[in-house]
């Protein structure tokens, strides 16, 4: 999308909202969800990747002396776990909404056999190690990450379910009748449901789970679309974090890439086409101690004595 037609979207979509007078009804319902959802994560393309940071910290605790767990500071900007805060507390899972929109080239034609000439959603869902390096010492240790699930806005804007699901009853009716298997909340195997119903007549937001593995879940268009889009990519993620226990004070920082696009990490098949070609996970780790004295077996006591003695 060029920066004056995206500039034209978004005033066109803020002012949709405002002129209904109804922001604050309208964002408890379905409509108003999608509309706010899509108005705000529309971006221009993106040539040198999208830059994601993931900061996590670990600060001793005096009751739990023994505890070793990094705390995640990254706020949750994702949509699954942004509507599902517990879920995901209770899962260890967190969520970001990257700005990659990606759009359809050609028209997605009406029960194709390759699910690569439809709607497609491939997620990396393996677990990927990278390296962190204190920023002063360069001690490395290893993080590991996976995407735990995927979701988006799906869009067939400027159509609607009316216009290409002939005697489509209603929204919830057309987004049945659409695609193969049912509405996008509902995904085939092995991608699992996360998200209920939320859609107008040409957009539907879904989230979809991903077991600890590479996989790809397809729907198939039972009716011509001539445009399609996926407004963003908001994922899921969970963290396995080195014991900070046994590293040094200080700053780590560390990268991982995923690739975006056809036959890349995060893949949509051949016709959907992101403005950005990758994702960039950058870690900042921070690690405080206290003051941390190991016993050998048989000691008793602790003398703290300046270098080099009392007389220098």
């Amino acid at each position: 999308m060029k920066r004056n037609n995206l500039a034209d979207f978004n005033v066109k979509c803020l002012l949709s909202l405002v002129q209904s007078r109804r922001l604050n009804r309208m964002a408890k319902t379905a409509a108003g969800i999608v509309l706010i959802f899509v108005c705000g994560l529309v971006a221009p393309p993106n040539t040198h990747g999208v830059e994601i940071t993931i900061n996590a910290e670990f600060k001793p605790d005096p009751a739990f002396p023994n505890r070793n767990v990094f705390t995640n500071k990254t706020p949750n900007t994702g949509q699954y776990c942004y509507y599902n805060p517990a879920d995901c507390a209770s899962k260890g899972v967190f969520g970001i909404a990257a700005p990659v929109v990606f759009r359809s080239a050609v028209p997605v034609v009406a029960n194709h056999t390759d699910p690569r000439q439809g709607a497609m959603v491939t997620i990396p869902g393996a677990w990927r190690t990278l390296t962190v390096r204190h920023n002063q010492t360069l001690e490395t240790e290893e993080v590991k990450i996976r995407i735990t699930g995927f979701g988006t806005v799906l869009s067939i804007d400027p159509d609607t379910v009316h216009t290409l699901v002939p005697g489509a009853t209603s929204w919830g009716d057309g987004h049945n009748k659409l695609w193969s298997g049912s509405n996008w909340s509902i995904p085939p195997s092995p991608c699992t449901r996360k998200s209920t119903p939320l859609y107008t007549g040409g957009n539907f937001w879904f989230f979809w789970g991903a077991p600890e593995a590479d996989v790809t879940c397809a729907k198939k268009a039972l009716y011509n679309i001539p445009k399609l889009a996926y407004h963003s990519l908001d994922f899921a993620y969970a963290l396995k974090t080195p014991d900070p226990l046994g590293m040094s004070a200080g700053d780590y920082s560390g990268n991982l890439a995923y690739t975006i696009g056809p036959y890349q990490d995060f893949d949509m098949g051949d016709l959907l086409i992101p403005n950005s070609s990758v994702l960039n996970l950058n870690f900042n780790l921070n690690v405080q101690h206290t003051l941390k004295v190991d016993i050998p077996p048989g000691g008793n006591r602790v003398e703290l004595v300046p270098k080099g003695g009392w007389y220098q």
